[in-house]
């Protein structure tokens, strides 16, 4: 298995955070649902997966190799593609490779939500939002002008206001 160097630090000449742009994939106008076209979804899969791969294999991780980075790349998958179906498709995520920790921000336009409603029905059905939340060590979501936060104590409750109006803002950590 490979793993990041002893010291934490990733290589010198790579760029501690990078970016995916969601918005590229939105649907063409034009494109019709269901006429053996490739949708956008499966091309924001491949993109996503791609990305996260090439980014861990600059950094001297495998992510097939390494359950860590495997998860970490699934989970954020999984809340790409809840920004992508659930707001108007415009968004990205930037991740940073900390020395102990991997820290990803997906923001997307659209309609506010209630994350806690979220959890709830998503916990119900096995969708991916709300095993991202069980997962993450400390995760943030900023939407409808709430902050919304998970952290030690291991419940996502709301903690206070948030300038975020539209949208959705969620910062997740995982320690590696």
């Amino acid at each position: 298995m490979e793993q990041r160097p002893e010291n934490g630090d990733t290589k010198k000449d790579l760029p501690k955070e990078a970016s995916f742009d969601i918005s590229k994939y939105r649907l063409l106008q034009g494109e019709v649902r269901g006429t053996g076209i490739v949708l956008p979804i499966e091309h924001l899969i491949t993109g996503m997966n791609d990305w996260w791969d090439d980014l861990c294999k600059e950094r001297g991780i495998d992510p097939d190799a390494n359950e860590e980075f495997s998860e970490i790349g699934y989970q954020l998958l999984e809340l790409v593609k809840n920004a992508f179906e659930y707001g108007t498709g415009g968004g990205d995520i930037k991740v940073t490779f900390d020395k102990d920790a991997v820290i990803a921000t997906i923001e997307n336009s659209g309609e506010a939500f209630d994350p806690l409603e979220a959890i709830h029905i998503s916990a119900g059905g096995g969708h991916g939002f709300y095993r991202a939340i069980e997962w993450a060590d400390d995760i943030e979501i900023e939407t409808g002008g709430k902050r919304y936060i998970k952290d030690a104590e291991e419940t996502l409750r709301e903690s206070g206001t948030s300038p975020i109006t539209d949208g959705a803002k969620i910062t997740l950590k995982k320690k590696v």
